[in-house]
């Protein structure tokens, strides 16, 4: 986990860009005593959220439709992922059907 301060200080951001974000519910923060903490696993993400905002100017709005897409485009990915290994496996089926029906005893 890494505090929010830490990562806007590293990434030159207003501590408030996090709050926005966690109110829009892009980001989840963890609280502790006095700070506020992102987890390890949402900073790729959130650098993405970073970039989308300040290097094209992408308000909250369009940043939440953006990563929704994302997420669809990577959920209909793994699924034509799955779909397509099967058909791998056909050739190599049907050569083992054909070992199978043209076999003869002598």
């Amino acid at each position: 986990m890494i505090s929010v301060e830490e990562f806007c200080s590293h990434h030159h951001l207003e501590v408030n860009f996090i709050y926005s974000l966690r109110e829009y519910g892009l980001v989840e923060l963890v609280s502790n005593e006095d700070n506020d903490f992102l987890s390890a696993n949402q900073l790729n993400e959130l650098e993405k959220i970073v970039r989308l905002h300040y290097d094209l100017n992408v308000n909250m709005e369009g940043i939440d439709v953006i990563l929704h897409l994302l997420k669809q485009l990577e959920n209909t990915q793994n699924e034509l992922a799955g779909v397509t290994k099967p058909v791998e496996i056909l050739p190599q089926a049907r050569v083992n059907v054909k070992k199978f029906f043209c076999y003869k005893e002598k």
